[in-house]
């Protein structure tokens, strides 16, 4: 998360425009898609706090060492891997939470748990914002490096005891069982979530650099993460009261308003800058809160727990791509 906000510094220190820094970002996401679905695959046996680990941990030292690296190329190759290595956590991380949030009431606390990454993201930026500005942005790496090494190391200590095989794998009684009905159900879900996740990992990349650019501060693109965490809690009771049946089609009809206000953000934004700031803030409420269950209890209420690492693989995985 650190790189958007780093991004105008990597250019000029790098010699490499944002188109070009851009393929690094492309080659990211499409090396994270292709880490869902096989850690999604790897999740259904393998424990999911070791692949939260290694995951982590590999992330980390990665960038640490892109910290020392002057070549735009191999900046580019390195954070492509960097993408693969990010994608073995949230598949396990699904699996994991589908067994302990189960029954009425799970998308609240899917939406609760989803706040970790979107709060977390606000964190990130905001040290990052200070770092780059402060002290550069291989120092803003290298920190941020130390930083999910410490949070990676302490995974195995703290849900290896978490036994996930006592609960019958057969989950919460999926409302698809059938194989085909199901590679139906996750492929209109994850065409929904591709089409989410790429507008919000558009405003995640550029907004700090839009907002840098046109009115000289970035410090405003902190309102994406934190109204995102706000829209998560907000929309999860929606989702509750319309039952899992219907929520794709609520999370279909919330697509299309923050497709509308994607649409309005940058025209109102060159007018009247508080006007614009208030839509996005409406914006990052309608695609965070989506997504919270996009990617976890809609997907789980189909595969049940023992499929759920590798439906919220593939799902997570459209949506990098997208």
């Amino acid at each position: 998360m650190h790189l958007p906000v780093a991004l105008p510094w990597i250019a000029r220190d790098l010699g490499a425009g944002y188109g070009g820094l851009g393929i690094a970002v492309a080659l990211f996401y499409t090396a994270y898609s292709i880490g869902l679905v096989i850690n999604g695959v790897l999740g259904t046996w393998a424990p999911p706090w070791l692949l939260m680990a290694v995951g982590g941990v590999g992330s980390a030292s990665l960038s640490i060492a892109l910290s020392s690296v002057d070549d735009p190329v191999l900046f580019t190759v390195l954070w492509g891997v960097n993408g693969y290595l990010q994608s073995f956590a949230w598949p396990s991380l699904v699996k994991t939470a589908s067994y302990i949030l189960r029954g009425r009431g799970a998308e609240k606390g899917y939406a609760y748990l989803s706040t970790s990454w979107s709060l977390g993201h606000a964190l990130v930026w905001l040290l990052s914002m200070w770092l780059v500005s402060s002290a550069g942005w291989r120092t803003c790496f290298v920190i941020n490096g130390a930083i999910l090494a410490a949070a990676a190391s302490s995974i195995p200590p703290l849900l290896r005891g978490l036994e996930v095989g006592a609960v019958d794998g057969r989950g919460a009684a999926p409302r698809v069982r059938e194989a085909a009905l199901l590679a139906l159900y996750t492929a209109l879900v994850s065409a929904m979530h591709s089409a989410s996740y790429g507008a919000r990992h558009l405003l995640i990349t550029y907004l700090p650099s839009y907002l840098e650019e046109a009115r000289g501060s970035m410090a405003p693109s902190l309102l994406l993460p934190l109204a995102g965490s706000v829209g998560m809690v907000l929309l999860a009771p929606l989702f509750t009261r319309v039952g899992r049946e219907r929520g794709p089609w609520v999370s279909a009809g919330l697509l299309l308003a923050a497709a509308l206000l994607l649409w309005l953000f940058p025209q109102a934004y060159a007018v009247n800058a508080f006007a614009g700031l208030l839509l996005l803030a409406v914006l990052s409420a309608v695609i965070y809160g989506n997504e919270a269950q996009l990617t976890t209890s809609i997907p789980v209420a189909a595969s049940g727990t023992r499929l759920s690492s590798l439906v919220a693989g593939v799902v997570d995985a459209s949506g990098s791509l997208g």
